[in-house]
């Protein structure tokens, strides 16, 4: 329905949706379960919903996390190559041309998280340590080159990582420390990173030293984030427009 009011459209039916959408211009793109719970990522035009594309969504071939960004969709894809070996991957593809591009394929038996693209760069989770209680964030070029851990899953610094959203400048993440205490300190908070360090070395900073959990980031435009916030006891919409640093 447009902001400015208006018709619901129904765009699209199906027997479950998951829990990623992403809207650029006229393309939605979108995560879904069909029977069985098997995963498909599926983008379509608002204006031309008939006119839509379908990827994964089968028993050896399933698709998930999408994002969207300057007419490409970013997803995780996990697919038989034979018997009871699968490939799991990061891909891209075009929407306006319908190729596709690896952009990095995991270890065997990784876990692939959310995504999310820019015009320069994509970023997703990984978890190639099964039960560590971390997860690391990796960035790499729309091509597949130059593939790095911004966050990594292992070391002094490694988190447990959530969630992620960019922005062409810079890319947030929702983060809590790895330790069975619960205190405010160990709650989800959102960390960013610039999107290109100047001497190339990915440096994070807190986006808030607020005391209590931080949910549900939305990048804007630069480095200003939006979140729920969870500090004075109930949730607020709150917003900075630069990271706040180190919070020490």
């Amino acid at each position: 329905r447009p902001l400015a009011g208006g018709p619901v459209r129904k765009l699209w039916s199906g027997r479950s949706v998951g829990s990623s959408v992403d809207v650029d211009g006229d393309v939605v793109t979108f995560e879904h379960h069909n029977h069985g719970g098997r995963r498909g990522v599926t983008y379509l035009s608002l204006k031309d919903p008939a006119n839509k594309v379908s990827l994964g969504g089968g028993t050896y071939s399933q698709a998930f996390f999408p994002s969207l960004d300057d007419g490409k969709v970013a997803y995780q894809t996990r697919r038989r190559v034979t018997g009871s070996t699968y490939e799991h991957a990061t891909r891209i593809v075009d929407v306006a041309t319908g190729e596709s591009t690896v952009v990095h394929q995991a270890a065997p038996g990784a876990g692939l998280g959310p995504t999310a693209i820019t015009g320069e760069h994509v970023y997703w989770l990984l978890d190639e340590i099964d039960q560590n209680g971390t997860t690391a964030l990796r960035r790499a070029a729309l091509d597949g080159s130059g593939v790095m851990d911004l966050s990594p899953e292992t070391g002094p610094a490694a988190l447990n990582v959530r969630d992620l959203t960019a922005s062409r400048e810079a890319v947030t993440m929702e983060a809590r420390t790895p330790v069975p205490e619960m205190r405010n300190e160990y709650l989800a908070k959102l960390w960013q990173f610039r999107a290109v360090a100047d001497d190339g070395t990915p440096r994070r900073g807190r986006v808030s030293c607020n005391r209590g959990e931080q949910l549900s980031a939305a990048a804007a435009a630069g480095t200003q984030v939006l979140w729920l916030d969870a500090t004075t006891g109930v949730s607020d919409v709150v917003t900075r427009t630069k990271p706040a640093g180190t919070c020490g």
